[in-house]
C-alpha cells in the first residue's frame, strides 16, 4: 500500500518556464481521478481527468480555456477516490 507521500510527487522542473511535469501514483482501484491546478486565492485554473494508466502529466501553465496564466506559484491537487492530496509548484 503506498503512503500519501507517495501518491504525489513534487513537479520538475520547478519552478518551470513554458511546461512542468507533475508525477503522482493513483491508488489501486481507482475509477476516477483528477489533477486540479489552484492559484493561491483557491481558484480552480485547470482541471484534467486522469486515468489509471498516467503516473504523471505534463502542465503547460494554461488554463481550462487554453490561456497562459501569469507567472507565480500554484497549488497542484490530486482527488483521487476518496484520497485529496496537495502540494505547490512555481511557475
Amino acid at each position: 500500500m503506498l503512503l500519501p507521500s507517495q501518491l504525489l510527487l513534487r513537479n520538475y522542473p520547478n519552478p518551470f518556464n513554458s511546461a512542468t511535469k507533475i508525477e503522482f501514483q493513483l491508488p489501486h482501484n481507482t475509477k476516477e481521478a483528477f489533477l486540479s491546478i489552484y492559484n493561491l486565492r483557491k481558484h480552480l485554473i485547470r482541471r484534467i481527468m486522469v486515468t489509471d494508466h498516467q503516473n504523471f502529466i505534463w502542465w503547460h501553465g494554461k488554463d481550462n480555456s487554453g490561456l497562459n496564466v501569469n507567472s507565480g506559484i500554484y497549488l497542484y491537487q490530486l482527488r483521487a477516490g476518496e484520497v485529496t492530496l496537495t502540494k505547490n509548484g512555481a511557475n
